[in-house]
This record gives C-alpha cells, structure tokens and sequence, in this order.
C-alpha cells in the first residue's frame, strides 16, 4: 500500500473526506470529486482511486463544519498576529509554500482576507504527504489527531467584514468578482491577473 493511499484511508477514519489530486499538481484526479463535499469516499472507492495511480496526491475537502486557513510565508503569519489572531495551536501542515491551519467551524471561500492569507471553507486543500508542483513534500507539524478546535473569534468577526481592497485592485473581491464575470474591454487585463495570480500559488502553467 502507497503511503498516500495509507494516509488518504487514516485521513477518512478521521471523519475526513479525502479525494487523490494529479501527482505534484493541485487539480483533481476525478471529474467528480464535487459529490465527495457531501458524502465520504468508500474505502473501496480509496482503494480503486490509488489503483489506477499510485502516485496521486491527497486532498481534503473542506465544509461541514471544517476549514483552512492557508498563510504564505512569513508576511501572511505577521499580517494575522497584527489582525490579532493567533492560530499557532491549531493542526498545522506544511505545504509547497506556507502553512495550512486547520479549525472547526463554518465560513466561504475568501481569497486575500489579509495580504497572504486566504480561507479554505468550501473547496480543498492538499495535505501530506502529497508533493508540491517545486517539488516540497506536504508535511504535518501538528497532525489532526481529534476534534478541531474553533475558528479564532477575531478570524469570525474578520470574516465578516468586506474586503478592502489591496492597492491596484478594482474591487473588495477581485478574485472571486472576476470569476463571476468581467465587462467588455477589461478581460484581457483581467485573464492576465488572474495567470499571474494563479502562477503564484504553484499552479501548473498549463492549467
């Protein structure tokens, strides 16, 4: 059994919901991994997954009362400890980048809450011991080993408030209002910020 496969099985008698990810790449290795925010893979649909390839990465999706706080690097974590949130306690996995915090509790999606701070909530996170696209291992440097502990106060009331927009940013949200749509005459900007975005955090050029 491929440690990837091992962890991905530990990771669902944790009540977790873990879906395999191309090898060193961060796009899904199923076309329907959607249905998995819902329901739990089978060990059997574990099994058939690493089957077919041994070297898929391991995700974990978030929602139900699960999310990340995904922090790059030094800025991110000195942007949170002057926002007053500490999550140095919670579980922690290291990623290609940065650091993944794990809490219980329920919020969307926000990219760039703070400068290098992004919330996972909805989507998914790749977790150890996957291998990052510049080739770094994800590694846990506090494990989830029970039951989460609650979302930081000071990251709730952050959460609701608008974005503020970073400087050269159009909008509270440009990320998630340039996928909902773009007027005519800004799309060619548009598309190149998000590439360059979107390079940024390690995504495969290709995609």
């Amino acid at each position: 059994m491929s440690a990837l496969l091992e962890a991905a099985l530990a990771y669902r008698e944790l009540g977790l919901h873990p879906i395999p990810i191309l090898p060193r790449s961060k796009r899904p290795g199923i076309a329907s991994w959607k249905k998995y925010q819902d329901q739990q893979p089978t060990v059997e649909e574990l099994i058939a997954w690493w089957e077919l390839n041994a070297d898929f990465n391991v995700a974990l999706i978030m929602g139900r009362g699960v999310l990340a706080v995904d922090v790059d690097g030094p800025e991110g974590h000195a942007a949170l400890m002057a926002a007053g949130i500490d999550v140095r306690d919670a579980p922690c996995s290291r990623t290609g980048r940065g650091h993944h915090y794990f809490f219980a509790g329920t919020a969307p999606d926000r990219i760039g809450l703070f400068h290098k701070v992004d919330v996972r909530g909805i989507g998914y996170v790749v977790v150890a011991p996957s291998i990052h696209a510049n080739g770094a291992v994800y590694a846990w440097e506090r494990p989830i080993t029970g039951s989460l502990p609650m979302i930081p106060d000071q990251l709730v009331v952050a959460l609701r408030r608008p974005l503020v927009p970073a400087p050269g940013r159009s909008g509270p949200d440009w990320f998630t209002q340039s996928l909902v749509g773009v007027p005519e005459g800004g799309r060619d900007a548009t598309c190149t910020r998000l590439a360059g975005y979107l390079l940024g955090k390690g995504i495969p050029r290709d995609a």
